[in-house]
């Protein structure tokens, strides 16, 4: 599924692997492509306005590549991010990560920056300074397919890792090994500024790994591509 996302741009799947990995996913997820696609004349034109694009001569707001993600998506993200947030944290560390640790997550896709002209999130957190290695394989620069930076504060109890697939997603993890540490930094902001909307939610062991039933797909969120 997220090797799926990953090969999605503005044109759609274009290459033979992205091919590939769509009938995968339409073995694995049962009606998730097709879900992407199902949007009424009303939210395609909402959808293409919003991330700034307008069908050429000839074309109509749903021949625009602006798709839905059913939840699915955002499951599979989810687990992606506790995976990698962990095994990042072990090959920085040389330490497994508690299964009693806390992991904030939230992620994002290439139509924040159609929508705003960047993504805002990794403009927030720009300041913060980062580590990151060159990504190759066989002696080929990976970054432009996959990068990701990671911090650690003076302490050593809080990390951040910010991941990015291309231009078509990416997502931000806040994590710290000491259990409680998370929880106790989001209840003194909830308690200064009860009214503040959280743009992070919590992952666990338990909760990052739901199953993808067909009921979840009633659920779909709407939002523009990948």
């Amino acid at each position: 599924m997220v090797a799926f996302l990953a090969h999605l741009t503005n044109a759609g799947v274009t290459d033979n692997s992205g091919a590939g990995l769509m009938r995968q996913v339409k073995r694995q997820f049962p009606g998730f492509i097709e879900g992407m696609l199902q949007r009424s004349t009303a939210e395609a034109r909402r959808l293409g306005r919003k991330v700034g694009l307008r069908p050429g001569p000839g074309e109509t707001y749903q021949d625009l590549p602006v798709v839905k993600l059913p939840k699915e998506a955002h499951q599979c993200v989810s687990v992606l991010a506790a995976k990698l947030t962990k095994a990042i944290y072990f090959k920085r560390t040389s330490a497994i990560f508690p299964i009693d640790g806390g992991i904030m997550f939230q992620w994002f896709t290439n139509a924040q920056k159609m929508e705003h002209g960047r993504i805002v999130l990794l403009d927030a957190i720009s300041h913060f300074a980062a580590m990151s290695a060159p990504k190759r394989r066989s002696g080929k620069d990976l970054t432009d397919q996959f990068d990701y930076k990671y911090s650690v504060g003076e302490s050593g109890e809080l990390h951040m890792l910010q991941v990015v697939f291309g231009d078509v997603f990416g997502f931000v993890t806040i994590f710290s090994q000491v259990p409680g540490r998370l929880e106790s930094i989001e209840e003194g902001i909830e308690k200064a500024h009860p009214t503040l909307r959280r743009p992070f939610r919590f992952l666990s062991t338990r909760a990052a790994l739901p199953s993808c039933s067909p009921e979840d797909r009633q659920a779909a969120k709407p939002v523009a591509p990948p």
